[in-house]
């Protein structure tokens, strides 16, 4: 099925990955794989080390809002415990409706400590992202804000108009960018990002880093610098364990001295170039690899390439067929294939991932929980349940078991 172009760029993959299925489905066998068998090291504490991060995002699913209560909350955390997932991403979104904020923040917290009773060991992934509404007008900005910048302490509110781009070079409106040079974007920034470590969150999520920091770059990003190492030393007295991760969906983001500003990597699939077969419709194929580049972790250790997570994203976008993956976001292209079909491309992006990047530097981000457009027969989600325990769910609860049972 392969034709000569995309099988010369995967001429080192090996050829069994390279056989079609005789199916339906759009994709391609994947070889035998063999389980781990001594037990996995997941213990950190004001650091973390490469053989950590490496066991967490091998067992990451995308989890999106399930600290504010999207889907079936008491079967969303079954399937967690069930699993044995270990990094949950996105369990808390600010991304518009920032007013109610504190009220999810809350709902993440008591949802988070349910998580915790039964696995301390697994990391809560909450998120910052590149779009600010006037909603954020109507919170207080806190006085320990203000004090963390030397800045007066004053009673008011954020300011919405004080933090976006007038008019953003890579993402435009309806879409209000925050500018990461502007001092009101850092205050925003800082108190998101420490009310989440507060709530129980051990990971953020910085969103598209590109668009904030169009107006950085010329500095080596010495303002995003700046302020995840505000973030990083309130962590170090306010974490879970005395540390935040920090990751963006960004290619290589180094600032100076050879420094990551990020603790790892973040793509959707189109960081690995997946593209659409033509003239086969709804089939696609992944052609190229990310580059996370090399640099000094914030941990303090050497990377020759940054480990990285590819997830399944959702934009929201629709289009004509020849438009997105197929005229759809990616996550709504999957949840609209039929069940087998699902589960044969995790197993084909997993191992194409594994195959590409040998050195367990890339891991697949499963999709568990997230936001799909348009809704499918009224369902808002994408659900990974198994649909023995939420008849709403995908189905693809034990394809992700057994992908993560066979490394």
């Amino acid at each position: 099925m392969l034709k000569s172009k995309n099988t010369k760029k995967l001429k080192h993959i090996p050829p069994l990955f390279l056989v079609a299925m005789a199916s339906a489905c759009f994709l391609i066998t994947t070889p035998t794989l063999f389980a781990q068998t001594t037990p996995r090291d997941y213990r950190f504490d004001g650091s973390i080390s490469l053989p950590v991060l490496q066991n967490y995002l091998s067992r990451a699913i995308h989890m999106g809002r399930l600290g504010e209560g999207a889907g079936n909350t008491a079967d969303n955390i079954r399937m967690v415990k069930s699993l044995g997932a270990k990094y949950l991403g996105r369990v808390i979104v600010v991304f518009g409706k920032e007013r109610t904020f504190p009220q999810r923040l809350q709902t993440t917290r008591t949802l988070g400590a349910q998580i915790h009773a039964n696995d301390p060991d697994v990391i809560l992934e909450g998120g910052v992202f590149e779009h600010v509404s006037t909603d954020v007008n109507a919170l207080p900005i806190p006085a320990y804000v203000f004090q963390q910048f030397n800045l007066p302490i004053e009673t008011r509110n954020f300011r919405q108009a004080e933090m976006v781009f007038a008019d953003n070079p890579i993402i435009k409106r309806p879409y209000m960018v925050p500018d990461i040079t502007k001092m009101e974007t850092r205050l925003w920034y800082y108190y998101l990002a420490t009310a989440q470590i507060d709530a129980g969150i051990e990971s953020i999520h910085w969103g598209y880093f590109e668009p904030q920091a169009v107006n950085d770059k010329a500095s080596g990003y010495a303002n995003y610098y700046d302020m995840l190492a505000r973030v990083r030393l309130y962590a170090k007295t306010h974490a879970r364990r005395h540390f935040v991760l920090c990751n963006a969906d960004t290619g290589p983001t180094i600032s100076t001295g050879n420094k990551f500003l990020f603790d790892f990597g973040s793509a959707p699939l189109g960081g690995c170039k997946l593209k659409v077969v033509t003239g086969q419709p709804q089939k696609v194929i992944l052609t190229g690899k990310y580059n996370s580049g090399r640099g000094i972790t914030p941990s303090g250790w050497k990377a020759a390439r940054l480990p990285f997570l590819i997830h399944i994203d959702n934009t929201g976008r629709q289009g004509p067929p020849d438009t997105g993956v197929w005229g759809r976001d990616e996550i709504t292209w999957f949840a609209n294939q039929p069940e087998e079909c699902r589960n044969e491309f995790l197993r084909y992006a997993d191992n194409y991932i594994s195959t590409m990047w040998p050195d367990n530097v890339g891991h697949l981000e499963m999709p568990g929980n997230r936001i799909i457009s348009p809704a499918i027969n009224g369902n808002r989600n994408y659900l990974a349940n198994s649909r023995a325990f939420n008849p709403l769910g995908f189905n693809q609860e034990e394809t992700i078991r057994q992908i993560w049972a066979g490394h």
